[in-house]
């Protein structure tokens, strides 16, 4: 049929067209026998069938005889159904008569559901996909095989986050850049892809951003640059621990231990307990107090810095109660 289609276009191109009725005619005659209820049921339409839809029927149709006739030695569906018909050796094969394929009735009461089309498509290669329909676009998910979590090492030296599995990004794209990977003196590593991934805690769920996969790295390691700034965090160092802490209230949201001498993201997320809160009581004070505790200022100084901070005062502001001091 694509031979056909090819020829019949090219025919148009020097101005000889030929219309989908005559192509379609041209086909019929080129079926074998085996397409016969094939044929009947064109024949018996009352509207003729494009030339799209007889390719697809076609193909489930030969899928279908495929099915019915297993052989170590079958042919793939092919996109030309009567390809060997030019070939002088070539002979229908002889099965045992076939009742009419589900796939091309077209009666409306026929409630049998069409087998599905296994050939390979000849324009993507694959299997059950025929050229007129579509493929529809597939997430690309990964389901991990158990519950581990990755290790992540807080460096202050790095400006991104890196990782050396692609496993570890929750969504990514291919990197069209042109920078590479500089560990110290060593040779520039390529960056493979670039994505972004979650970190849950039993206090916060946070979100590591341009992410950098390259392969040939050892370890992961979190940029506490970006972290802090993509987190509204800040991380605070000792000997001993490091804290992340909320930037607004200064809640300690995770601790972790140095091992090996870095720091280690923690695998295991305990409930971090901070300081209570502490409320304190505000008393306004008396002028005369405030002109002792600021060293006995003339009444112009004394008024100049109530003013200028706010200063709470009980009563108010008089020259009578300041002293000559």
């Amino acid at each position: 049929m694509q031979a056909i289609k090819t020829r019949a276009n090219e025919l148009a191109l020097l101005g000889k067209l030929i219309d989908d009725e005559d192509l379609i005619d041209r086909v019929l005659e080129g079926l074998s026998d085996e397409y016969k209820s094939v044929i009947d049921a064109i024949n018996v339409r009352d509207m003729s069938i494009s030339f799209a839809k007889l390719h697809e029927k076609l193909f489930n149709k030969e899928a279908s005889l495929q099915i019915a006739q297993p052989s170590p030695l079958s042919l793939p569906a092919m996109e030309n159904p009567t390809a060997f018909r030019n070939s002088p050796n070539w002979r229908p094969p002889t099965t045992t008569p076939q009742q009419p394929d589900p796939t091309t009735a077209f009666s409306p009461h026929d409630q049998c559901q069409p087998k599905p089309y296994l050939g390979h498509c000849q324009a993507c290669g694959t299997q059950g996909h025929h050229p007129s329909i579509p493929l529809q676009p597939r997430a690309n998910h990964v389901v991990l095989g158990n519950n581990t979590t990755p290790t992540w090492l807080l460096d202050s030296g790095v400006s991104h986050h890196v990782t050396s599995d692609l496993i570890n990004l929750s969504l990514h794209n291919s990197y069209q850049g042109s920078n590479d990977i500089m560990i110290g003196d060593g040779p520039a590593l390529p960056i493979t892809h670039i994505g972004s991934t979650t970190i849950p805690t039993s206090s916060r769920t946070f979100t590591l951003q341009k992410v950098f996969c390259v392969t040939s790295m050892q370890k992961n390691l979190i940029s506490i640059y970006q972290f802090c700034t993509n987190n509204h965090v800040f991380v605070a160092f000792s000997p001993s621990a490091f804290r992340v802490k909320d930037l607004n209230t200064g809640l300690i949201l995770l601790m972790g231990e140095p091992k090996d001498g870095v720091n280690e993201w923690p695998t295991t997320f305990p409930f971090v307990t901070s300081s209570p809160l502490l409320a304190f009581s505000s008393v306004k004070t008396t002028s005369s107090e405030w002109h002792s505790r600021l060293g006995h200022p003339s009444f112009t100084i004394m008024k100049n810095i109530v003013s200028k901070f706010s200063l709470p005062l009980s009563s108010l502001l008089s020259s009578s109660t300041h002293c000559n001091a």
